[in-house]
C-alpha cells in the first residue's frame, strides 16, 4: 500500500497546494515529509484541520493557510513545528486565539492574522512564542482589547499593523 508522498518524502522541501478544492486534510497528511521547509494551503476550503496535521514537520519555515476557512485554531498544529518562521494566517475566520497556540513557535518571525474575526490579543496566547517576533499584521479584525504585556513582552517587535481594528480606549504611548 502506497502512500501518496513516497517518491518524493526524502527530497521535496517545497510543496504549495493552493487552489485546489481540498476540502479535508487526513491525520497526519504530511508527516512522511520530513525535509519539508514551505507548505502553502491558501485557498482551499478545508472544513477539518486534525491537531498531528502538521507533526513531524520540524524543518517546516512557511507555513500558509490563508482563505482556508479556519475558524477556530488548534492548539496542537504547531506542537513540532519549532522552526518556523513565516505563518500566513490570512483571511480565514478566526475569532479566538486559544492559550498556549503559538508557544511552540519560539522561533516565529513572521505571523500575518489580517482579515480574521479576532477580537481580543492577550499574552498568553504567545508564551515563548513572543520572542523572536518582529513582524505581526493584525489589520481588519475587530480587536478591541490588546494586552500591554504583549507588547512589553515582544522585545524584538518592529512592525505592529493594527489598522482597521476598534483599539478604542487603548494607551499604546506609555508602554515601556
Amino acid at each position: 500500500n502506497r502512500n501518496w508522498c513516497d517518491d518524493i518524502k526524502e527530497t521535496i522541501t517545497y510543496l504549495d497546494l493552493s487552489f485546489n478544492q481540498i476540502v479535508n486534510l487526513p491525520n497526519a497528511t504530511f508527516s512522511d515529509l520530513t525535509q519539508l521547509t514551505t507548505l502553502m494551503l491558501v485557498s482551499n476550503p478545508i472544513s477539518n484541520i486534525p491537531g498531528d496535521a502538521f507533526n513531524g514537520l520540524t524543518r517546516l519555515t512557511d507555513l500558509g493557510l490563508s482563505r482556508t476557512n479556519i475558524r477556530e485554531m488548534n492548539v496542537n498544529w504547531f506542537t513540532s513545528l519549532t522552526a518556523l518562521t513565516d505563518l500566513y494566517l490570512i483571511n480565514n475566520e478566526i475569532r479566538v486565539l486559544p492559550p498556549g497556540v503559538f508557544q511552540p513557535l519560539s522561533n516565529l518571525s513572521r505571523l500575518s492574522i489580517y482579515g480574521n474575526q479576532i477580537r481580543e490579543i492577550n499574552r498568553n496566547s504567545w508564551g515563548s512564542g513572543l520572542a523572536n517576533l518582529v513582524s505581526i499584521y493584525l489589520s481588519d479584525n475587530m480587536i478591541n482589547f490588546f494586552d500591554q504585556q504583549f507588547l512589553i513582552d515582544a522585545s524584538s517587535l518592529d512592525f505592529l499593523l493594527l489598522s482597521g481594528n476598534l483599539c478604542v480606549n487603548e494607551d499604546f504611548f506609555n508602554v515601556q
